[in-house]
């Protein structure tokens, strides 16, 4: 007979295997939770956690407080349970689609890792009480099974929070500049991966799924260079480059690369206005290679590098 740790194993390997077998195919049919950690200008350690939906990437709110316990990751999904039921109107499980065969509701997937939040009992006895959220964790040493949730805080703390972190405080000015990056996360920052569309968008109308290969840059690539017209697929390149969401990621290096540019040529301007006149510039001088190379061919004889064993 298996002994409880190997049937509990077991029974984790079934639902991680069910849970990711077949990708998402509408809102609320997996979330995402974990926790992030981020320091103030005061020395203060704060933990963010948050639940985000797999699907739609639509982030659900912050909770903020200096621990990461299972009743911190509880008030997440309260807050998540919250916001899905405001932009719904309607309680959670009413919301979740049936099942056409048995007729029961389908329950959305709460994915965790295996932090001692998510092991505890408190948390245990929390999703018990909530049967439209079967808690599935992942299998240890695989944060990319949580990478939608990953990616959302490498999102605001590398968009954000580290932009503006000398007005980061307290722990009220992190949750006032938290939400007001989501409300631009979900609302007006187009994504890639969701065909330049917006969470809230796909949140309030599902059928705008973005074309896989349209929202997978290797395919996009692929695509192009199958294309039998050049013509054509140097527009699709122009097109793409010319939506707002790629002009905003070039503008940095466009920027750099006019400073660089005109840099470069201010010291030229001022290395010719240092010299006297009527004087000419300095030969560069011919590269090693170019040197070794002249020597051996006037029969000057080099010393041999070879290697002692």
């Amino acid at each position: 007979m298996l002994s409880l740790g190997a049937r509990e194993r077991r029974e984790l390997a079934k639902a991680r295997k069910a849970a990711f077998a077949t990708p998402p195919t509408r809102p609320n049919e997996v979330w995402q939770l974990d926790f992030s950690q981020y320091e103030t200008t005061t020395g203060g350690i704060w933990r963010l956690a948050g639940v985000t939906d797999y699907f739609t990437k639509y982030e659900h709110g912050w909770h903020i407080a200096p621990t990461c316990t299972g009743t911190d990751a509880i008030e997440a999904v309260c807050i998540a349970i919250a916001e899905a039921e405001r932009i719904g109107g309607a309680p959670l499980s009413s919301l979740l689609p049936l099942d056409p065969e048995t007729g029961a509701i389908r329950r959305i997937k709460l994915v965790t890792d295996n932090g001692g939040a998510f092991k505890g009992a408190a948390f245990a006895r929390f999703i018990a009480s909530r049967p439209e959220l079967p808690h599935i964790r992942t299998r240890a040493k695989s944060p990319s099974r949580n990478g939608v949730r990953e990616r959302g805080f490498g999102s605001l703390k590398y968009e954000h929070l580290y932009r503006v972190h000398e007005q980061i405080a307290t722990a009220e000015d992190l949750h006032r500049e938290a939400e007001a990056y989501r409300a631009v996360f979900n609302e007006i920052r187009p994504h890639e991966a969701l065909g330049f569309h917006r969470p809230a968008e796909i949140l309030r109308d599902p059928p705008l799924t973005p074309d896989p290969q349209a929202s997978n840059p290797r395919s996009r690539a692929r695509s192009l260079t199958r294309d039998s017209s050049p013509r054509l697929a140097s527009g699709r390149v122009v097109d793409r480059l010319c939506h707002p969401a790629w002009l905003v990621r070039l503008m940095p290096a466009m920027c750099w690369g006019e400073h660089a540019h005109r840099t470069a040529a201010e010291n030229q301007n001022k290395r010719q206005e240092s010299r006297p006149h009527g004087s000419r510039a300095p030969e560069t001088p011919p590269p090693a290679q170019a040197r070794s190379c002249e020597a051996a061919s006037a029969g000057v004889r080099r010393p041999c590098r070879a290697r002692h064993r």
